[in-house]
């Protein structure tokens, strides 16, 4: 399954080894390397544990059912060996991402459950049964036939249901520059509501709701509102460091109590205080903006469309533990649904893939996009073509301008093509655009 998914590093043998977005197409069962258990497991949800919900919701419809945790168990000794041999293809954060990407990516779950918090996964080994063992009364008449083949449970807790964002027809989209530890990276926000911080799970947010784990950028649930939280890298940045909320006039942030504090134009915020600023802002979490970037990460933000007009006011030069890096000889233009994304590329062999240890890691969700998949060669300035070499598992690397030679073995695409990664089936990948 794993394999099929694109899961396995192809350095790996045969033997070896996000969270679902909403509006992707519901997975079928036949595609699956699983279809037994992909099957127990979209049935159990959609027939116990939405109904579940639904009837809670007769009752306080402002709650859903949150799932913390799955534990399976076979039912026989043939699926008992298939379910290890499942559990074993790769690490517990891909198979719940298979889940999510594959039977629990429904319309009807996606309404019905929340999965935000769903972090953890488990096997119970198979407990031999008398064949005359007595029926309980509380059994399900005429339950499909596969649920005997797997006996699946959840741990889980009632929520306040997310309210779905207040977007105003004149909202315009945020460009977003962060600045840290990791590097640069550019990000266009279509959402009024973003949190940052430097810890993608809480337990707790300072309003005594309770937040979720969260892929960058990805949804946070905030005091019972659907936010978009963006991952900083920073020493002095706090798990849950800002709150920044755009309305007609501009933005009202809020630095949330955090450990070091937030530093607008380079004058500290009072804590857990909201304040009104006009465009554009340019913010050090931890610390002032002339700090390293190891310590403090700088965000700028604007409209987007409007991101020149930071040259317009002083930004402080950062000091960094080391030098400034070089100018960026290429830049990368990532569509992944609504939301934009720019990657500098500073040198060469370039790497592009899900892998954490990638040059760009591809996020989570994308699961027919490798661990290692493709990388930027070298980049020709002269002609502007860059030189490019696929490296994953299925070779799932297209272009709609087409090729002049198989990526597996390299190739060259000319700056401003686009090629697309994992794109197969109801997947639709995701699509990069090379630049100057």
């Amino acid at each position: 399954m794993a394999r099929m998914l694109g899961m396995v590093d192809p350095e790996k043998s045969s033997n070896s080894e996000d969270k679902f977005r909403p509006g992707q197409p519901q997975a079928n069962a036949n595609l699956s390397q699983w279809p037994l258990l992909f099957q127990s497991l979209r049935q159990e949800a959609e027939q116990v544990w939405c109904e579940k919900s639904r009837i809670h919701a007769e009752v306080n419809s402002e709650e859903i059912l949150a799932v913390n945790s799955v534990t399976i168990q076979a039912g026989n000794e043939a699926m008992e060996e298939q379910l290890r041999s499942w559990y074993l293809e790769t690490d517990e954060p891909h198979l719940i991402q298979w889940m999510m990407n594959g039977p629990f990516n429904t319309e009807l779950i996606r309404a019905h459950l929340n999965f935000d918090s769903f972090s953890s996964l488990s096997l119970v080994d198979r407990i031999e049964e008398p064949s005359d063992r007595a029926v309980s009364a509380y059994s399900k008449e005429g339950y499909p036939a596969t649920q005997a083949v797997f006996h699946i449970c959840i741990e889980s807790h009632w929520m306040r249901r997310p309210l779905p964002p207040v977007v105003t027809p004149d909202f315009k989209a945020l460009d977003i520059l962060v600045q840290d530890s990791a590097g640069q990276r550019r990000l266009h926000i279509h959402h009024p509501l973003v949190i940052f911080g430097s810890n993608k799970a809480q337990d707790q947010d300072p309003g005594g709701n309770e937040s979720v784990k969260a892929e960058e950028p990805g949804n946070l649930v905030w005091q019972g509102e659907l936010a978009k939280f963006i991952h900083v890298q920073a020493l002095h940045a706090s798990g849950i460091h800002l709150m920044l909320r755009s309305n007609l006039h501009g933005f009202d942030i809020q630095d949330l109590d955090s450990t070091n504090g937030t530093f607008l134009q380079d004058e500290k915020l009072p804590p857990g205080q909201t304040v009104s600023s006009s465009l554009p802002l340019s913010l050090g979490l931890g610390g002032p903006t002339t700090d390293p970037v190891d310590l403090t990460a700088l965000v700028q933000i604007s409209i987007e469309g409007t991101a020149g007009h930071w040259q317009q006011h002083a930004t402080p030069l950062r000091r960094t533990a080391a030098d400034q890096p070089a100018l960026p000889m290429l830049e990368l233009l990532v569509m992944d649904g609504l939301l934009e994304i720019r990657i500098s590329v500073n040198k060469f062999p370039f790497e592009i893939g899900r892998d954490s240890a990638a040059d760009w890691t591809v996020p989570a969700e994308h699961a027919m996009v490798s661990r290692r998949h493709l990388i930027l060669q070298s980049f020709d300035k002269a002609s502007q073509r860059i030189q490019i070499l696929d490296v994953s598992r299925h070779g799932l690397t297209a272009s709609p301008e087409g090729f002049v030679a198989s990526p597996k073995s390299g190739t060259w695409v000319e700056t401003g093509q686009t090629v697309i990664l994992g794109r197969i089936n109801d997947y639709t990948g995701i699509s990069i655009r090379f630049s100057m």
